[in-house]
This record gives C-alpha cells, sequence and structure tokens, in this order.
C-alpha cells in the first residue's frame, strides 16, 4: 500500500511519548518496542529506540541517562515531562509527532496507592495526614507534566492523547489515525488484582473526587478537545 500525500506530510522524524505514571505507559511501551522491533511496515522499523524500562533500563531521562542515547535515536518513550526531550535534543516541536498518556484521576490515584503507596483505606478515610500525602504525591499530576502553566493549551498541543480509561477505544484510534503504520496490540502490564476503583467505599471516592476538581475538569475537558466525547 502506497503512502498517500496527506500521511507523508504528517509523518514527523520523530516520535515522542511522554508517560504519566499509572496511565498505561508500562502496556504501550511493551507495544511500541514490539511494534518498532518486528513489524517491518513501521516507519521505524531499524531505528535507534530510547524505549524506558526496556532498551536503557528503568532510567529518566529528566533525571539521568541523557549521555546514553545516540544522536540518530528517533523515537523517545519516557516519563519525561512537556517539552523536556524536545528542549535537551535540540528536537524543534514541530518535528516530533508527540503523544501523552492521560487517565481519570480517580482511577490513576487508586492505581497508585494499590501498586506504590499502598496506603489502607480506612486511613486514608480518617487520616487527613495520610490522604494528603497520597494527593501530594499524584493528584494534579497532569498540571505538574505540563509544567503547571497552560495546561489545556499543551495537552491540546499534543498529536495523539492515550486515554488509559479507555485503551482498547485510544489503540484502536492510534492505529487508524498514525502517519507511521503502527499497528500496536492492547497489552496490560503492571496491573494489580485490586486495581479497580470498585474495591474502594464510595465516600472515599468522592473525598478523593472533592480534593482534586481541576485535574477532573481538565481530564474530561481533553477527552473532549481531542474528540473522545
Amino acid at each position: 500500500m502506497e503512502d498517500t500525500g496527506i500521511s507523508m506530510k504528517k509523518r514527523k522524524p520523530y516520535f515522542i511519548l511522554n508517560h504519566i505514571p499509572k496511565c498505561a505507559g508500562s502496556s504501550l511501551r511493551k507495544a511500541i518496542f514490539t511494534d518498532c522491533t518486528t513489524n517491518t511496515e513501521n516507519h521505524f522499523y531499524g531505528n535507534v529506540l530510547y524505549i524506558s524500562t526496556i532498551t536503557h533500563g528503568n532510567i529518566n531521562i529528566e533525571n539521568h541517562g541523557i549521555e546514553c542515547l545516540s544522536k540518530q535515536t528517533r523515537v523517545f518513550v519516557d516519563h519525561s515531562r512537556y517539552g523536556f526531550v524536545e528542549e535537551k535534543f535540540n528536537i524543534k516541536p514541530e518535528t516530533a509527532y508527540r503523544c501523552l498518556t492521560i487517565r481519570n484521576p480517580i482511577d490513576r490515584i487508586i492505581s497508585h496507592n494499590n501498586f506504590f503507596s499502598q496506603i489502607d483505606v480506612d486511613q486514608l478515610l480518617n487520616d487527613d495526614q495520610s490522604f494528603k500525602k497520597l494527593i501530594a504525591i499524584c493528584g494534579n499530576i497532569l498540571s505538574f507534566y505540563m509544567r503547571e502553566e497552560s495546561v489545556i493549551e499543551r495537552l491540546n498541543s499534543y498529536d495523539f492523547i492515550f486515554d488509559a480509561s479507555h485503551q482498547q477505544q485510544s489503540i484502536d484510534r492510534f492505529n487508524s489515525e498514525n502517519p507511521y503504520r503502527f499497528n500496536l496490540e492492547n497489552i496490560y502490564t503492571n496491573k494489580t488484582s485490586e486495581d479497580t476503583k470498585k474495591t474502594y467505599p464510595v465516600e472515599l471516592i468522592n473525598k478523593i473526587t472533592q480534593s482534586i476538581p481541576y485535574e477532573i475538569e481538565i481530564y474530561h475537558k481533553i477527552r473532549r478537545i481531542k474528540g473522545y466525547e
């Protein structure tokens, strides 16, 4: 199948995915690596890849590991924040197809607690310090990854946004829209047996909801802007 003129115009030389924690980024990392190394139709097949935890170990290039990357790297998948890869590697934003992972904030906070913090539900309900600690760590993380300013504008600047709360829908849409002939499979990794909001009482869900109104607002707003709703 020949590339169309529209597809060629959209095909930028770099691919960047910023992975917000507990937003299915590990699943996407594995899927992207598999496709880039086995799918000969993929535009990045045979190119130099940086996919954290897979190609370079569990490093975050925002903190360390910059020197280990080749100048020929074309695919970057990492926990780095908005614009960091472009700044460090002198990549003009218009030359990179940029993606982001997001997730319903309630699902993400619960998943974070199940996987990392493991604070008891009763403690989250009755101990304000424990609850505030969890929210401080992972409550308003979209704003943090967008560097606290122009959040909606920066979110809207991404070429594609994966929503982990609707993962199959996101992957199907990405496979049909991306100009690089990625054909990702829906792979689940790092999912705990309790990774569901149904295990949390309504009182705690309400408490979380009331503590992060802006985070919830921007999640639903960017879904509407990107045509998910």
